[in-house]
Order: structure tokens, then C-alpha cells, then sequence
């Protein structure tokens, strides 16, 4: 039979849903990348997470990897069929569809793309197609459908008992509605569509009063001013937009998210806009100036959803990364990391007297939360373990000791050990402090390898620095060359301010071979808080160091993070097999 030219054909959902970090992954030949270029970016900007290859391997990454992670991480394949694909990479073309031709994987879908008119091949014509010779609106319709996470009107419908009725159903989209949102006096209503348009709805009529045209992808979310005059919607255009509910004008565009704009919130005050985006930030915006006050970072994944607490001094966000954050709207500081989702947070939102925040997972739970305290406000006990953790960097040239002061701090001990392979981690553990509001302090100590090989891979573990401590060799003619090096790969790496410590390792073996003078120089012109000398064979100021290592963390810069105490249960347990030597794989790894 000839393939047909409509989608990729359904395949009955699992009950366990998978996550995923893209929506589509682009496979295609060198050859075709203007044209595939040009889909990608119309497919973004209608807010789906397109792998392509330009946009996600940066110079030095291992080319084979990240294909192989973006297909693990992709719902949908899109396989590029042209002349070009047939005649040179077929073959690694082709096997990247296995894992998205397995009727096994209900949550995948393979959706071959006809670029040309090239002969198709044997093993393809039983699949359905996408035909793209044309490029014709209906064929971009009908890819951009089977790309879109199946919604709920998709699904077997399910019996249940209802409760109520539809008094009014508003019709005038012509694609999915992501967003809606209710004016204060509760008389209209606003509505954000796959079709490009804000709505405006009066509650009473149920007529459409004005549809607010401008963005120019899809408009994922929408809120209402306090006042109730104003519409905010964020979009896949990459841009917030501000409406006039009155005359429907747009008042002002919001530009500085790089990509989707996923959610948006207002303060009560209507002063200041919330945004959240697939950029993994969240941008605070002057509603009068247009200004992005601040960028919040933190989120390792896209932000999907934000909320603001009543006071307007936080704003709560949820995250692919299946993490809740909240954050100080002032300082821009995250003031806590809610840890206990096991799959992405849709959604949040925060209680009329802001003490709480609600979140819903894909995992089927929905979790309340307690947010950090105002000031003077005392803290409500629950089943949660709150701690902080810090990022501390060992790093310096190959040979100066870096491992052996990372067991002399850890372990109190000297380990003889040869050069460091990449980075290791270990937990440097803390007496707890009763001043601390019951916040567990920790600090992850990370040993990175000296040699110049490694420089571009270390520079990507650098990010959320607290403390670096630069470990120099003192029999060393000119230490300060590499030490320069590194503590300039450290403040092009690091993502916020950190402390930073001039150590001089293995003083056992003699004694300095440069000045006091010209240490103390440099230490001064780098802005190191302070120059120890230590040897990890003899313990001589080790115990020194640790001191200062704790005491020169900004820990009330650091937010803290809040889990489930089974969480922490079992993080200690799995630490502490680490430092016993175990070996920990996962099931199919073994």
C-alpha cells in the first residue's frame, strides 16, 4: 500500500509516562541543513523543544554523545528523506530511527519527512509521511499536530461522574488553547492559543470582545493585572507582551528571554511581571518601564510555570529539573529548593496568606510546600530535612597535591595517591550548628585534574562555585603562569561571585622558591581572601585550611534546599557506600 501522507500512525499510551527534554529530534543529512534549518525554527517558535544539531553540540563535545543523549531525550524523530540522505548517510540516518521504530516505546513517535522526490526506500514505504516538496501550510499543520504532546481530547475518554455542566462555551480559537486567566471583577475572561492570538471574553455573553494580534508563535500563557485593565501573555515568539483591555492595544513587549516563554504572573501591586522560559530562567520585568530588573538563575531545565506570593516579595517557579524554587524578588536570590518531585512540575501556586505553595507533578502527586519565613515569622515544623550545600573547587596543576589535601580534609589522613583522572566529588562533613534555623550545612568538595587536556571539560562543572581553593606547587620557579590560568577559567566559568584561597601543597618537601613578597602581590591582584601553606603528608595547616574553607563561604548567599527526609536517608546511605569504595550501576548497567 502507498504510504499515505499524514502523520506518523497513534500508538496506545503507556500508564507510566517518560519525560522528555525535547519534543523533536531532527535527523538529516549536512547537505539539507538551510532547509531543516528554517523547519526548526518555525517548530520553536511555536513552542516545541527541537534538538538540532547547530543549536546543541558546542565546540568540544563529543559529536556521537550528544546525538545518542538527544534521541534518549527525544518524544519525536523526525527522519529527513531526501537524495542527499540516501546516497551519503543513509545508513547512521536510518539507525537512529530504532529506537522510534520500536512499537514498544508507546511514548515515541517516527515521523519521516519527504524533502524531495528522491525514491523512497524499501524499508520506509510502510510508514506514513510528512510531505514537505511544497512546504504548504496544511502539511506544516498536520507535522506540527503529531509533534505536540498528545493532549487530553486525544485520549480514550474515561467514565466519571460529573458533577457540572458547561454554561458557556467560547469558540473563536482556531488552535489549542494553553492559557486562560479570569480579570479580578470576574467579567471577562482572557485566553492565549496555538493560534497566535490573546482573547478577550465577557463571562455574561460569552462573546469575544477583541482578539489581541501580535506575537508572532504561540502564546503558551496568560495573567491579568490586579487592576484588571491590563492582559500579560508570554509566547514562543521569545517575547511578553503587555495588552490594553480597553482598546486592545499592545502596550509594550517584553524582550530578553532567548527562548519559549512558558509562564507569566504578575505582582499584586501590577508593578512587576514574572516570566518563566525554556532559557531555565526566570526575568523580572518593570511593568511601566519595559526593564528586565533581573534574571534569575538557577533552574537547570525549562521553567514551566510561576507564581508570586500575595506580599509580592517571592516568586515560586516550576521546573522541568523537577524542582520547585522560590525566590527573593528584591535580591533576586533563590531562597530555597523544593526537592521531592520525581517527574517535570507542571504547575504552581502560592496560598492567599503566602506561607505555602502548591505544585503538580507528572508523577501523579500534587505536594504543599512550606516557604522559606518572612522575617519575624516563625517557622511551621514539617516531615521535611532543609539543607545547604557548597561547592567547593581544588584545583591547580598536575602534581601539587590537590588529592592528597582532599583526604587530609575529608578523612583526616594522608593517602598516597597518582594524578587525578577528570574530577571526583566527596562530601566534606560538618558538625551541625543549633544557630543555623535547623538548616544541615554541607560541602561537596570536587578535585579536578590538573592536566591542560582536561581545561575545556572542567570549565563546565565550574558553574554554582562557592569557594575554589588554587593549589600551587612552592618549589615551583613561576607558579603564577598556571595559577593565572586558572583563576581565569574560574571567573569565565562561574555563574555567580565566589571566595577563592591561594594554598601551597606538599611544603614537606622544601621550602618556597618565590618570595613571600611576590605571593602576597598577587594574592592581592587576584583577590584572594587569603594564602595558606599546608602539606597533606605531615597535616602541617590543614587543619587550618578546613577552618577557613568553612568560614569564607558565603553561606547566606546559598539557598537552601528542602526534601523529603527519606531523600536525605538515602543520600547519606548512598554517600556513604561511595566512600567505602562500592561501586553503585543501575539495573541495566549491571
Amino acid at each position: 500500500m502507498p504510504p499515505s501522507e499524514l502523520g506518523a500512525s497513534q500508538i496506545p499510551r503507556k500508564a507510566r509516562r517518560k519525560r522528555f527534554v525535547y519534543d523533536v529530534f531532527l535527523s538529516h543529512n549536512a547537505k539539507d541543513k538551510p532547509a531543516v534549518r528554517e523547519l526548526a525554527e518555525s517548530l520553536k517558535q511555536d513552542g516545541l523543544r527541537v534538538w538540532f544539531d547547530e543549536w546543541v553540540i558546542q565546540p568540544g563535545d563529543l559529536v556521537s554523545l550528544k546525538i545518542e543523549q538527544g534521541l534518549e531525550q527525544s518524544r519525536t524523530l523526525i527522519l529527513v528523506m531526501s537524495q542527499n540522505a540516501f546516497t551519503s548517510e543513509w545508513v547512521t540516518l536510518e539507525r537512529h530511527t530504532a529506537l522510534f521504530r520500536d512499537p514498544t516505546n508507546a511514548e515515541r513517535r517516527f515521523i519521516p519527512l519527504r524533502l524531495d522526490d528522491a525514491e523512497i526506500t524499501d524499508a520506509l514505504k510502510q510508514f506514513a509521511y510528512i510531505d514537505w516538496r511544497q512546504k504548504t501550510q496544511e502539511q506544516y499543520t498536520r507535522l506540527l499536530t503529531a509533534c505536540r504532546p498528545a493532549s487530553a481530547e486525544t485520549r480514550p475518554a474515561r467514565k466519571r461522574q460529573r458533577w457540572s455542566h458547561a454554561v458557556k462555551v467560547l469558540k473563536g480559537h482556531k488552535d489549542i488553547v494553553f492559557g486562560v486567566a479570569i480579570t479580578p471583577d470576574g467579567r471577562w475572561a482572557i485566553s492565549g492559543s496555538g493560534d497566535k492570538t490573546v482573547r478577550v471574553w465577557d463571562l455574561k455573553t460569552g462573546q469575544c470582545l477583541v482578539t489581541l494580534e501580535g506575537h508572532s508563535g504561540v502564546v503558551q500563557s496568560v495573567a491579568v493585572t490586579p487592576d484588571g485593565r491590563r492582559a500579560i501573555s508570554g509566547s514562543g515568539d521569545k517575547t511578553v507582551r503587555v495588552w490594553d483591555l480597553e482598546t486592545g492595544q499592545c502596550l509594550a513587549t517584553l524582550e530578553g528571554d532567548t527562548r519559549v516563554v512558558w509562564g507569566v504572573a504578575v505582582t499584586s501591586d501590577g508593578r512587576r511581571v514574572i516570566s518563566g522560559s525554556d532559557d531555565e530562567t526566570v526575568r523580572v520585568w518593570d511593568l511601566e518601564t519595559s526593564q528586565c530588573l533581573a534574571t534569575l538563575e538557577g533552574h537547570s531545565n525549562a521553567v514551566w510555570s510561576v507564581a508570586v506570593t500575595p506580599d509580592g516579595w517571592r516568586a515560586i517557579s516550576s521546573s522541568l529539573d523537577e524542582t520547585v524554587r522560590v525566590w527573593d524578588l528584591e535580591t533576586g536570590r533563590c531562597l530555597a529548593t523544593l526537592e521531592g518531585h520525581t517527574n517535570i512540575v507542571w504547575g504552581v501556586a502560592a496560598t492567599p496568606d503566602g506561607r505555602r505553595a502548591i505544585s503538580g507533578s507528572g508523577d501523579k502527586t500534587v505536594r504543599v510546600w512550606n516557604l522559606p519565613p518572612i522575617a519575624g515569622e516563625a517557622r511551621q515544623a514539617d516531615e521535611a530535612t532543609r539543607y545547604t550545600n557548597a561547592k567547593v573547587l581544588l584545583v591547580g596543576d598536575s602534581g601539587v597535591g590537590k588529592s592528597g589535601l582532599a583526604y587530609r580534609l575529608t578523612e583526616d589522613r594522608f593517602v598516597a595517591t597518582i594524578s587525578t583522572d577528570a574530577a571526583w566529588a566527596t562530601q566534606l562533613k560538618l558538625p551541625h550548628n543549633p544557630d543555623d534555623d535547623d538548616i544541615e550545612r554541607e560541602i561537596w568538595l570536587w578535585d579536578f585534574a590538573g592536566q591542560a587536556d582536561y581545561r575545556l571539560v572542567h570549565q563546565l562543572y565550574m558553574d554554582e562555585t562557592a569557594l575554589a581553593v588554587l593549589v600551587f606547587n612552592p618549589q615551583s620557579e613561576n607558579p603564577f603562569e598556571g595559577l593565572g590560568q586558572w583563576d581565569h577559567d574560574l571567573m569565565r566559568a562561574a555563574r555567580r561571585p565566589f571566595q577563592k584561597l591561594l594554598v601551597a601543597g606538599r611544603c614537606d618537601r622544601g621550602g618556597l622558591m618565590v618570595s613571600r613578597e611576590s605571593i602576597e602581590r598577587f594574592r592581592r591582584e587576584r583577590g584572594f581572601a587569603a594564602y595558606l601553606e599546608t602539606s597533606a603528608y605531615t597535616g602541617a595547616g590543614c587543619q587550618e585550611l578546613r577552618e577557613t574553607i568553612v568560614h569564607s563561604i558565603p553561606w547566606t548567599d546559598i539557598a537552601w534546599t528542602s526534601s523529603p527526609r527519606i531523600f536525605k536517608v538515602l543520600k547519606d546511605a548512598i554517600v556513604k557506600l561511595k566512600d567505602e569504595g562500592k561501586v553503585l550501576l543501575r539495573i541495566e548497567q549491571s
